[in-house]
């Protein structure tokens, strides 16, 4: 689970094909069906869990296709009979994050419901991404002077555990990191780390927030550019007061995006 990156796909792909081959009792079929985060499911799960569903269950579907940071197919509703309702309302951005997050990613279209101003967006560039470690102990120093406690801030990497550049810091600044361990208790909740200062990506962050959020690896390849900018647009999109960007100034998608805003 810990060293194989197809773990889980293997894991789900044999608990389907189990579900799709044995009829469940009637006390393992529901009246409701509620999918969060639909974007990330795939369409072979839902015919696996449709299997549960007892005939006129309520099916609630709650997606985001900004969002889809895994690249996952979009799942053709309109064939389920699905009744659709579009909100595009962004009640967590404060006005002065959105505003940046709009001008930064105009083709990830929302609409601000958050009146409040917010502390705003700090965007601190490097030339060299092992500078990172350096610049995100400053910023945490910075917030702890704007009164954010420890626990309100979140540092978030735009790529994966084992490329970012702070896989290797215990600590940033005088504070430690909390992060994950890749391990689960009995119920299947992530185990993370003593530490001060959460430490995660923004893919396993997604869904959650913080009062100040730290972006680092902030570096969109060419190799999958749309996908790099749905993860940016979910990374910008985690703060309620106050965002920081850390970013590689030699980006041409952060020149032209980014630096321009600072």
């Amino acid at each position: 689970m810990r060293t194989d990156p197809a773990f889980w796909t293997a894991a789900a792909k044999q608990v389907e094909e189990q579900a799709l081959t044995q009829e469940p009792a009637d006390d393992w079929r529901f009246d409701t069906l509620i999918v969060d985060e639909a974007q990330d499911f795939e369409g072979e799960w839902f015919e696996a869990v449709r299997l549960f569903l007892r005939e006129e269950a309520a099916m609630l579907w709650l997606e985001d296709p900004n969002q889809n940071v895994r690249s996952t197919t979009p799942m053709a509703l309109q064939e389920q009979d699905f009744v659709g309702y579009q909100s595009l309302l962004n009640y967590r951005s404060p006005e002065s994050i959105a505003r940046f997050i709009r001008e930064a990613l105009p083709e990830f279209a929302f609409t601000g419901a958050n009146d409040l101003p917010g502390l705003g967006v700090q965007v601190t560039p490097y030339q060299e991404s092992s500078e990172q470690p350096k610049l995100v102990g400053r910023l945490v120093g910075q917030r702890l002077k704007q009164r954010f406690q420890p626990q309100d801030i979140a540092i978030l990497s735009c790529r994966g555990v084992g490329s970012t550049a702070l896989k290797d810091c215990a600590r940033v600044g005088n504070h430690t990191l909390r992060r994950f361990t890749n391990t689960y208790d009995l119920l299947g909740n992530q185990i993370y780390s003593d530490g001060q200062i959460l430490f995660d990506t923004v893919r396993r962050f997604k869904g959650q927030q913080a009062a100040a959020v730290i972006l680092v690896d902030v570096d969109p390849r060419d190799s999958d550019l749309q996908r790099e900018l749905q993860v940016l647009f979910c990374g910008l999109t985690r703060a309620t007061v106050h965002l920081d960007v850390v970013c590689a100034e030699s980006n041409p998608v952060v020149q032209e995006r980014i630096l321009p805003l600072a």
